[in-house]
């Protein structure tokens, strides 16, 4: 038996993360990739198809933007991608000291899972270096696992977390944590190359947002504060088809996306979902909030409308800030806790996402 003692996301622009970026809108984003020669492009496609209106970008990688985006006015050299990224890693600072309510928390954590889609070369460093200012397991040793996973990947960390925390014999913790990095893709982010026929070659960056995520997950019930016991889980394979693909095009990193292959593909593993959500809880009605990720803000409402979901029961958020990759589950997570403040409450979360060899689709039932 696990449980979630505490989860909390910090979106650059957003929120608490409000210090650390900004919002900036998609139609923005798409003016700095359009190809000038497609004179019937459509600026506002992020916004009406699909209903993000903004998206979460750091300081650094604004930074980089900008310095790219003049790099190329003088046709000079792309800048390099192996940097150290500070604003991310003092958002994730951020995150570990709100996530723990107090030092012995920090100092019963015994190892550490961290997800992310877009690894860096010194991502062992980046998480090393927040574990040491936030004061994490008091400078003891901490085994630190990478998941390179998609949307999806805080299912794989918490069943994970699940088998490190049958062996101790004492109270421990896991820290799982996730980022959502887009420095890597700002040369595909302003290279001049969007038209009406190449969506899936620029719509990663003109959708995607950062942010990072942090959970506690224990092997034991802390009964002086809110915790979430996971009661269920049921995940399958959706499509053995990459959604979404890393490449290279003239020397710079890109990230492809199967627009269409992506719809698809949410629609049916989110219909699974809500079977499942119902064989966890019986009814919506025995639920307090139903967290369903955000691939687009349009998807979810045609899930919602589809299935007969109950609107109230789900968050939103993607229409501001965009797709936040790993971190969109512990954003939902985190509002969990907001929205459930007493024992006995329900909610179910429901993730999809790339493995990187297809896309899997599972549902979380989660009770207080």
């Amino acid at each position: 038996m696990i449980y979630i003692k505490n989860c909390v996301s910090v979106i650059p622009g957003y929120d608490k993360g409000k210090e650390f970026g900004e919002l900036i809108s998609t139609r923005s984003l798409l003016e700095n990739m359009h190809n000038p020669e497609d004179k019937n492009f459509d600026y506002n496609f992020v916004q009406e198809r699909l209903g993000i209106q903004s998206v979460a970008r750091s300081h650094l990688t604004l930074d980089l933007l900008k310095q790219a985006l003049a790099d190329r006015r003088q046709n000079k050299k792309q800048y390099s991608l192996c940097h150290e990224h500070e604003t991310l890693k003092a958002m994730l600072i951020t995150a570990l000291n709100l996530a723990f309510k107090n030092q012995e928390e920090k100092n019963k954590v015994i190892s550490h899972i961290h997800i992310t889609g877009t690894a860096m070369v010194n991502h062992g460093h980046f998480l090393g270096e927040s574990r040491v200012a936030s004061q994490i397991a008091n400078g003891k040793y901490v085994p630190t696992q990478f998941l390179i996973k998609g949307c999806s990947g805080i299912y794989d960390a918490f069943l994970m977390a699940e088998a490190l925390l049958a062996r101790p014999r004492r109270p421990a913790n896991i820290l799982v944590t996730a980022d959502s990095n887009l420095a890597p893709l700002t040369g595909q982010a302003t290279k001049r190359h969007a038209t009406s026929g190449n969506i899936n070659e620029w719509l990663c960056p003109a959708i995607f947002a950062e942010g990072v995520g942090a959970a506690v997950i224990s092997n034991e019930r802390d009964d002086s504060a809110l915790s979430f016991r996971l009661d269920y889980n049921n995940v399958d394979i959706v499509t053995e088809e990459n959604r979404v693909r890393a490449t290279t095009m003239d020397g710079e990193i890109f990230c492809l996306i199967d627009a269409k292959g992506v719809s698809k593909t949410y629609m049916a593993g989110m219909a699974k979902n809500i079977e499942r959500t119902l064989a966890y809880a019986g009814s919506f009605a025995n639920l307090d909030a139903i967290l369903m990720h955000e691939s687009n803000p349009n998807l979810l409402d045609l899930t919602i409308k589809k299935h007969k979901v109950p609107v109230e029961l789900v968050p939103k958020h993607s229409d501001k800030i965009g797709t936040l990759g790993p971190v969109s589950s512990f954003q939902l997570l985190e509002e969990a806790f907001t929205r459930c403040q007493s024992k006995n409450r329900k909610v179910a979360l429901n993730v999809i996402g790339e493995l990187f060899s297809g896309v899997n689709s599972g549902c979380l039932g989660l009770s207080t």
